[in-house]
């Protein structure tokens, strides 16, 4: 009976020790969710400069018809706006920048890094934009502001314009291939 009850207490702390190991083995790592908290907070940062740029295009979009004939203070006004929607992006993209780059130190979470450089690589092309767009807004006010008229069919076929378009063609492009891998990963769950 006593080497029954030795076997039973062995046994059974065999079986403690194999389902503690276990599940120790089951829930997520320190660096796998210090990862997903990076990668959340950059994608919040990534998301609030998208929505600046959007705010940024119709500001855009609306200059070309209000500014035709504007006063110089209309177009100081209309720069002045400009200029603080372009500060909020870069520094919404310089936060979201910042949240990736943390990733980068952990350990085990190849697939949260690997996203991290596609939103990374994301980022510096949409810097590589706003500077080219900084450059075209500086050339459509000296034309307002010498007095051309502004002609957006003219405009359209500015090959620095063209370039910006080219660029955010290029950058949506990146958001789906950044979202797709997201998902294809699970990365979000």
């Amino acid at each position: 009976m006593r080497r029954w009850l030795t076997s039973s207490v062995a046994l059974f702390l065999a079986l403690a020790v194999l389902v503690s190991l276990a599940l120790a083995g089951c829930g997520e790592s320190a660096d796998k969710k210090q990862a997903k908290e990076h990668m959340n907070a950059g994608d919040e940062k990534y998301s609030q400069a998208a929505k600046t740029f959007g705010e940024l295009q119709q500001v855009q979009q609306s200059a070309l018809t209000e500014l035709k004939d504007a006063t110089p203070e209309k177009v100081q006004e209309f720069e002045k706006k400009l200029s603080e929607l372009g500060d909020q992006l870069k520094g919404f993209l310089l936060a979201a920048m910042e949240e990736y780059d943390k990733i980068e130190a952990l350990k085990d979470v190849e697939d949260y890094k690997a996203y991290a450089q596609k939103m990374k690589d994301l980022i510096l092309q949409y810097q590589a934009m706003i500077e080219k767009g900084s450059s075209v807004k500086d050339k459509l006010i000296a034309m307002i502001m010498s007095g051309q008229s502004v002609d957006p069919t003219a405009l359209m076929q500015d090959p620095e314009l063209k370039a910006l378009m080219d660029m955010q063609s290029e950058i949506q492009k990146m958001e789906k291939e950044a979202k797709t891998y997201k998902a294809d990963k699970k990365l979000a769950e």
